[in-house]
C-alpha cells in the first residue's frame, strides 16, 4: 500500500505508519512487535477472565458447589484439546514477535 492509498488523516506525522500499514511506535520493530502482543495478551486475559466468571456463576446458579469447580481435574482428551487450544493461543497472541523477513 503506498502513502498515497493510507485512509489516514494528513494530521498523522509521516512515519506513524509502516509500509505494512500497522502503526510504528518505535524504531525497533520488534519492539512494536511487542506492544501488539502485550495489548493482544491483555485483550484475550480479560475476555478469558469474563467469560470465566460467567461460567462459574452459572455453574453455581445451576446448583454445582464452588469447591467442586476448584477440585475438578481434566480427564486426558481434555487435556490433550487444552494442549491444542493453547498451542493456538501461542501463536496468535505471541506469534508476532516472531522476526518477519
Amino acid at each position: 500500500m503506498s502513502v498515497a492509498e493510507r485512509p489516514f488523516p494528513d494530521e498523522i506525522p509521516h512515519g506513524a505508519y509502516g509500509d505494512d500499514g500497522r502503526p510504528r511506535f518505535f524504531t525497533d520493530p520488534a519492539m512494536d512487535r511487542l506492544v501488539g502482543a502485550f495489548v493482544d495478551l491483555a485483550s484475550e486475559s480479560w475476555v478469558l477472565a469474563e467469560r470465566v466468571a460467567t461460567l462459574e456463576e452459572l455453574m453455581i446458579a445451576a446448583g454445582t458447589p464452588r469447591d467442586a469447580i476448584e477440585r475438578h481435574r481434566p480427564d486426558e482428551a481434555s487435556l490433550k484439546r487444552r494442549e491444542t487450544a493453547r498451542d493456538a493461543f501461542v501463536q496468535r497472541v505471541l506469534g508476532q514477535l516472531r522476526e518477519r523477513r
